[in-house]
C-alpha cells in the first residue's frame, strides 16, 4: 500500500485467473473458469485501505447444432469479502473508523441460453437466469442483496420479410429488487417530522417485478454506394409497474412506486455509406 501526491490511498493487487475449454463431442464443448477480482473502496478513508475482492468460478457446457444455433448451460458461484460496511463497533467517531472491511457476499445460480443463428428469415435468442445474491455485515446473518434478482428472462427475436422489411422485438421479465419495509412511524414532538421505524428483517420484501415489450419495424433501402434504413421503435409497448424506487406519505402508512419510462414511440433514420 502507498499514497500518491494528493495523499489519496492507493493499493496494488494481483488477480490470478484461469479458464479452460474442452471439446468433448461434435459441437459439444465443456468450459470452466475461475479467478480473483479486486477493486479499491471508494471515498471511505484510509481505515479501509484493503481492496474489496471476489473469487468467481463457473462451469458450463455448450452444444452447437450446425448452422441452426446452440444451447449453452452455465452454473456459477462467487464469494466476496472485504466489503466496506458501517462499523458495527462504532462508539467514538473521533477515534473509531466509520467504515470497516468486514462485509461479505455470495452469489450463485445458473443460466441457460438458447440461440437461433441468423440463418434464414428467423433469428433470436432466449436466456433464463436463476440466481441468489446475498450480503452479510457480520459473521452470522445473511440477507438478500439490494439488487438481488431471482429470475431474469429475456427473449429477443426477429423475422426478415421480403423486400427488406423486418420485424424484431424484445421481451424481458426481471424479479423486483428487495427492500426493507417500515413497520410504522413515530411522531417526534421536539423536531416535528415523523420518524420511520424499520423492520428487523433487512430486505424482507420485494418491489413488483419488471417486465416490458419493445418492438421495431424497419425497412432497408439499398443504393449503389449507400444504404438507408427507416424504422419505427415502440418502447415499453406493454409494461408493468416497473418500479425504480419507493416513496412514502408523511406518516409512512402508505407508499407508491417510482415507475420507469412509459410507452415511447419513435421514428428513426439510419444511413450508411460505402467508399
Amino acid at each position: 500500500d502507498g499514497e500518491d501526491a494528493d495523499d489519496s490511498p492507493s493499493a496494488l493487487g494481483i488477480d490470478p485467473r484461469l479458464s479452460a475449454r474442452w471439446q468433448v463431442s461434435e459441437g459439444g464443448t465443456l468450459k470452466a473458469g475461475t479467478g480473483l477480482y479486486q477493486q479499491s473502496p471508494e471515498d471511505v478513508g484510509e481505515e479501509t485501505g484493503r481492496m474489496e475482492r471476489a473469487w468467481s468460478s463457473e462451469v458450463g457446457f455448450k452444444q452447437r447444432f450446425g448452422a441452426w444455433g446452440s444451447v449453452d448451460l452455465t452454473a456459477f458461484y462467487k464469494t466476496i469479502d472485504r466489503l466496506v460496511v458501517s462499523n458495527p463497533d462504532l462508539v467514538d467517531p473521533e477515534e473509531d473508523p466509520l467504515y470497516v472491511n468486514t462485509g461479505r457476499g455470495r452469489v450463485y445460480g445458473g443460466e441457460v441460453l438458447l440461440r437461433k443463428e441468423p440463418v434464414g428469415p428467423v433469428f433470436g435468442w432466449i436466456s433464463y437466469t436463476l440466481s441468489k445474491a446475498e450480503r452479510s455485515d457480520d459473521r452470522c446473518h445473511w440477507y438478500d442483496f439490494d439488487y438481488d434478482q431471482t429470475h431474469i428472462l429475456t427473449a429477443v427475436g426477429g423475422y426478415s420479410f421480403p423486400y427488406d422489411f423486418d420485424l424484431s422485438g424484445r421481451l424481458q421479465y426481471v424479479t423486483g429488487n428487495p427492500y426493507t419495509p417500515y413497520d410504522g412511524a413515530v411522531y417526534n414532538l421536539d423536531t416535528g417530522p415523523w420518524r420511520a421505524e424499520t423492520s428487523e428483517e433487512t430486505n424482507s420484501a420485494r418491489m413488483a417485478p419488471y417486465w416490458a415489450l419493445d418492438l421495431r419495424l424497419g425497412k432497408l433501402l439499398t443504393f449503389r454506394m449507400w444504404q438507408l434504413e427507416l424504422y419505427v421503435d415502440l418502447l415499453n409497448l406493454l409494461h408493468g409497474d416497473n418500479p425504480e424506487g419507493i416513496v412514502y406519505n408523511y406518516d409512512y402508512s402508505e407508499f407508491a412506486y417510482v415507475q420507469g419510462l412509459p410507452f415511447i414511440p419513435s421514428i428513426g433514420v439510419d444511413a450508411k455509406w460505402r467508399f
